[in-house]
């Protein structure tokens, strides 16, 4: 069965996925949401839906007062450990607001939900492959 979630325009949690967000320890106030496609993959343009959006602010990345070009880096890593950066932007032409994870490729395919989060003091962003993570039973 496929669960809506809030704040993500039409992105569909199957059953595992809605089991696995609730078992990762991120911090669950600011939980960005990205379903990745092949464009997503291939040419590392991903739009920031209005969960990255909301997530980006605790990070004090306000996309309304990015200007055209600007952008943010921000230290980051896979919750298995591999360091990455994650960068909050606006594209330079037309001001698409828009999000970008280094060794993406090499961590997701097509179709995986991946989730950006935090734990305790926000001194980094974890990114989550929410489809390929192994469960951990209690």
């Amino acid at each position: 069965m496929a669960k809506t979630i809030k704040g993500a325009k039409k992105m569909q949690l199957v059953e595992n996925e809605v089991k696995k967000l609730f078992t990762i320890n991120l911090q669950n106030d600011g939980v960005g949401l990205l379903r990745l496609t092949p464009t997503m993959l291939n040419k590392s343009i991903i739009d920031a839906n209005k969960s990255i959006q909301k997530f980006a602010l605790l990070f004090g990345v306000d996309f309304e007062a990015l200007k055209c070009g600007e952008k943010r880096v921000m230290e980051a890593e896979f919750v298995e450990g591999d360091p990455c950066k994650v960068t909050f932007y606006k594209a330079k032409t037309r001001g698409d607001r828009r999000v970008s994870i280094t060794k993406l490729k090499a961590n997701a395919e097509a179709g995986d939900l991946i989730a950006l989060g935090y734990r305790g003091n926000k001194a980094v962003i974890f990114v989550y492959n929410v489809t390929q993570q192994q469960v951990r039973e209690a």
